[in-house]
């Protein structure tokens, strides 16, 4: 018998295992734009084949890392890792 809680999206093991995998794309777009430097956004998603993901995790990992001052929204679209 399986327990279905951990398929449950409120489950708190679904939760945490989702945040953990937000935060590991958060940090290979910080590596990529660190590599590269700064790129459009649509660039950014290409460069690291983020049609791949599960779909919005981009745009969370984007938003994660803006919201932890890691990454940064610049003009046009584009976007910055924060640290050198």
């Amino acid at each position: 018998m399986t327990d279905d809680r951990s398929r449950d999206p409120a489950h708190p093991l679904v939760t945490d295992r989702h945040r953990a995998t937000v935060v590991a794309d958060m940090r290979r777009l910080e590596r990529r734009l660190l590599q590269i430097g700064p790129m459009s956004e649509a660039k950014l998603a290409e460069a690291v084949q983020a049609e791949r993901w599960r779909e919005g995790t981009f745009e969370e990992a984007v938003r994660e890392g803006v919201r932890q001052g890691r990454l940064r929204k610049l003009a046009l679209g584009w976007i910055e890792a924060t640290r050198l």
